[in-house]
């Protein structure tokens, strides 16, 4: 429906400043969902509760993972298991962990 209504104005009708917006807002939720499901599959493939409280060495995993996952372009809600990840990213962990905790302290 919402891809219908934009190509409608695109391809018919024409933009205003409007349906601009209304586009760029839809973008961003549309990122904004990803990226949330995005986080909670790293908490998942670490068999932790996003709901939960975390330590500082989980949230440098959950973060490890979602960084690696996404620059390495892979979703991280089709990782199977921390086995599987741990195995993928084996050796570049440190590097990544290092840039996780820069980035954490830097936030």
């Amino acid at each position: 429906r919402i891809r219908d209504y934009f190509q409608d104005c695109a391809f018919h009708r024409g933009m205003v400043q409007q349906d601009l917006a209304a586009l760029a807002a839809t973008i961003e939720l549309f990122i904004l969902d990803d990226g949330n499901e995005q986080l909670r599959s790293a908490y998942k493939v670490l068999d932790l509760d996003p709901d939960d409280r975390i330590s500082w060495n989980s949230t440098l995993d959950v973060v490890t993972v979602y960084t690696a996952s996404y620059s390495s372009g892979i979703n991280v809600s089709q990782v199977p298991s921390e086995r599987w990840w741990r195995k993928e990213f084996s050796e570049d962990l440190a590097a990544w962990r290092s840039r996780a905790t820069s980035w954490i302290k830097a936030s």
